[in-house]
C-alpha cells in the first residue's frame, strides 16, 4: 500500500542475510525466495521454526514450538508486499552488503504495537507558512513526498526600521495550528487497520480514510508605525475539520476539509467572518501531492500540490482591507510547484549514493499560483510567487529565503508587488 513508509520498510527486512534463501543458488533471490526471506526477517519466530521455507508455521513445526516453550510470535509487517518488490532480483551479495550496515534485529516481542507513552509524543503543533505547508497535520509524510520540514517554507517575521521617515514595520506571513483530534490511519498509534495485513483492498472504490480536527492562527500582511495608508493585513482564526479518502479511479488520496473562521486585520479594527470548503488530491504517479518514484535525476526532485476551494465571507467592518462589507462567495484555487535540489537518494533506493551529501535537502524552490474569483462582484484575484530557500539546520528546522509576489490577496484585496528576505521557523 502507498500509505506506509517505504523507508522504514526496507530498512526493517534488511537485518537478515539473504544468503539462506537463495535456495537455487544462482545468486539471485526470485519474488518466492524474496517472500520467505521478507517474512523471516519480520518475525524471528518464523524463521526459527520455519524450516521447510513455504512461509508458514505446519503441524510438525508448531509441535517444535510448543516443545521448546517458545513465545509467540507478533504480528507480521503489512509492507512485506512493497519490499518483495523492492528486493527481488536483488544479487544476494548487494542485500548482505546492506544489511552488514544494519543493527542486528531486536528480539521478539509479544506485543508490538506503540506505546500509549511513544503516541502521546507525536507532534501536535506545527508552524508554517500557510496551509498547503502544513500537509494535512502529519510529522512523518506519505512515502516520501510532503511532510519533512525540510520541504515546508516556514513562518517568517521581518522588522524594517527608518530613521529618516521615523517609521517601523512588520511583515508576517505564518500559521500557527494545533491538532486536537487525530484518527490517521498513516500513523502507527491507529488502532483502525485490517487484522489480515496480508488482504488487498479494493483501490477502485473510494472510501473513508482517516480524520483530523485542529485549531489554526493565521496571519499574513504588514503593520507600521505611524499607520500607513497602503497597509494592508489579514488575521484570520479557525478550525479544520478534515477527511481524508483513498481510492478512486483519478486519486489515491483526497482530502476534504470543511474550515469555519472569523478574521480580522493586525490591528483588531476589521470583522469579518466566513466558511471555506476545500479539497487536495494526491496521485503518487502524477507526483501530485508527493511521488513514490525515484527523483528524475540525482540533482533534482519534484512535486506539486493543488487545493481547490469555495470561500464564503461576510464583511461587517473593513479594516486594514481593501474589502467592502458584505457578502462575498469565492471559488478558485491553488496550485504550488516544489523543486528539491540535491534530494535524498537512499530513501528512494537504499544502494544509491548522493553526489553532494553535504548538499542534501539543503535548497528548495516553490512557485504558486492563486487565483480566485467573487461570483457576486465580478471580482478577480490573481496572484503568484516564486521563493528560493537554504535550509540552515540538517531537519530543515530553520532557513533563510528570497520570496517574490506579484498580484491581489483575495483576503485583503490589496495589489502588491515585492521582493522579501526573511528567516524562516518551520516545527
Amino acid at each position: 500500500m502507498f500509505a506506509f513508509s517505504f523507508a522504514t520498510a526496507a530498512h526493517a527486512a534488511e537485518t537478515l542475510s539473504a544468503k539462506a534463501y537463495d535456495r537455487d543458488g544462482d545468486g539471485v533471490l526470485n519474488a518466492a525466495e524474496t517472500l520467505i526471506w521478507r517474512l523471516h526477517a519480520q518475525d524471528a519466530v518464523l524463521a526459527r521454526y520455519d524450516t521447510n521455507f513455504n512461509g508458514k508455521i505446519d503441524a510438525a513445526e508448531a509441535e517444535a514450538m510448543r516443545t521448546e516453550s517458545t513465545a509467540s510470535f507478533g504480528d507480521r509487517s503489512r509492507s512485506v508486499k512493497t519490499d518483495v518488490l523492492f528486493f527481488s532480483n536483488r544479487k544476494v551479495a548487494e542485500i548482505d552488503k546492506v544489511a552488514a550496515t544494519r543493527p542486528p534485529p531486536p528480539p521478539p516481542e509479544i506485543e508490538s504495537k506503540p506505546s500509549p507513552k511513544d503516541c502521546d509524543l507525536q507532534q501536535r503543533l506545527f508552524i508554517r507558512r500557510d496551509r498547503l505547508d502544513t500537509y494535512q497535520f502529519r510529522d512523518g509524510s506519505f512515502m516520501t513526498g510532503t511532510v519533512p520540514r525540510d520541504k515546508a517554507k516556514g513562518a517568517s517575521v521581518s522588522f524594517t526600521h527608518d530613521d529618516i521617515a521615523r517609521s517601523d514595520s512588520a511583515t508576517i506571513n505564518g500559521r500557527v495550528s494545533y491538532v486536537l483530534v487525530q484518527n490517521d490511519p498513516m500513523n502507527p498509534c491507529f488502532a483502525g487497520l485490517p487484522k489480515d495485513p496480508y488482504a488487498v483492498p479494493d483501490f477502485r472504490t473510494p472510501s473513508l480514510f482517516g480524520s483530523t480536527v485542529a485549531v489554526w492562527v493565521d496571519g499574513q500582511g504588514t503593520i507600521s508605525s505611524p499607520q500607513a495608508k497602503s497597509e494592508r493585513s489579514a488575521l484570520k482564526s479557525g478550525l479544520d475539520a478534515q477527511v481524508g479518502v483513498i481510492g478512486g479511479p483519478l486519486f489515491d488520496y483526497q482530502f476534504l476539509i470543511a474550515s469555519p473562521y472569523a478574521q480580522t486585520d493586525f490591528r483588531g479594527e476589521a470583522r469579518a467572518y466566513g466558511f471555506t470548503a476545500a479539497w487536495e488530491p494526491i496521485a503518487s504517479d502524477a507526483r501530485l501531492g508527493g511521488s513514490l518514484k525515484a527523483p528524475p535525476s540525482p540533482y533534482l526532485n519534484w512535486f506539486w500540490q493543488v487545493r481547490a476551494e469555495v470561500d464564503l465571507k461576510h464583511v461587517d467592518q473593513v479594516g486594514s482591507t481593501a474589502l467592502s462589507r458584505g457578502d462575498y462567495i469565492w471559488g478558485g484555487g491553488t496550485a504550488r510547484l516544489h523543486l528539491i535540489p540535491f534530494p535524498d537518494l537512499s530513501v528512494y533506493d537504499a544502494f544509491g549514493v548522493a553526489p553532494f551529501p553535504s548538499l542534501v535537502n539543503r535548497f528548495y524552490a516553490d512557485l504558486t499560483l492563486q487565483y480566485h474569483r467573487e461570483f457576486d462582484r465580478g471580482i478577480d484575484a490573481l496572484q503568484w510567487a516564486a521563493e528560493v530557500g537554504f535550509n540552515i539546520t540538517a531537519d530543515g528546522g530553520s532557513s533563510i529565503s528570497v520570496r517574490y509576489t506579484d498580484g491581489t490577496d483575495k483576503d485583503t484585496l490589496v495589489k502588491a508587488r515585492q521582493y522579501l528576505i526573511a528567516l524562516n521557523y518551520k516545527l
